[in-house]
């Protein structure tokens, strides 16, 4: 009788660490290299990002959506920094629209920025700035990055 509870513990402790593993592994086996959010403070070699791992479900990853996390994202002399800046419309053709447009039907212009030209622009502008940081390394979970590469879009007026 000793044996069969013993065997009955044993399975359960077994099927529990299954459940365990199948439960809270998954999070770990998660990986993205880029990170997708808005600039919120440019510092002296970093900038810090509120946003989210690209083509991850926030979820997954116990990012709650309403709360995103903010990053600091490390810029060093190797990394690359697009920027892609549009016109907004100017105040008469806005006026035809009730003050809307479609940014993305906005003719766009690339071109490689450095770390300077993406502090002029974060401290000149009262648009948000979209930004997506690709990393050599897994950025989630992480609350510091080290970018390769930044991508920022950057809204310039007609005048």
């Amino acid at each position: 009788m000793k044996k069969y509870w013993i065997w009955i513990l044993t399975a359960l402790i077994f099927g529990l660490g299954i459940f365990a593993i199948y439960r809270y592994y998954p999070a770990h086996l998660i990986e993205s290299k880029e990170f997708d959010g808005n600039l919120m403070t440019v510092k002296n070699k970093s900038i810090l990002v509120k946003g989210a791992p690209f083509s991850v479900d926030p979820k997954s990853v116990g990012i709650d959506p309403n709360n995103l996390p903010v990053v600091e994202v490390a810029v060093t002399s190797d990394t690359k920094i697009v920027r892609t800046t549009f016109q907004i419309p100017l105040a008469d053709e806005l006026k035809k629209t009730n003050g809307m447009f479609e940014p993305d039907k906005l003719p766009r212009q690339q071109a490689i920025a450095s770390f300077d030209t993406l502090k002029k622009d974060f401290s000149g502008t009262q648009y948000t700035i979209g930004m997506k940081i690709i990393s050599l390394k897994n950025v989630v979970g992480k609350q510091q990055i080290v970018a390769q590469e930044i991508d920022y879009i950057f809204p310039t007026h007609n005048r």
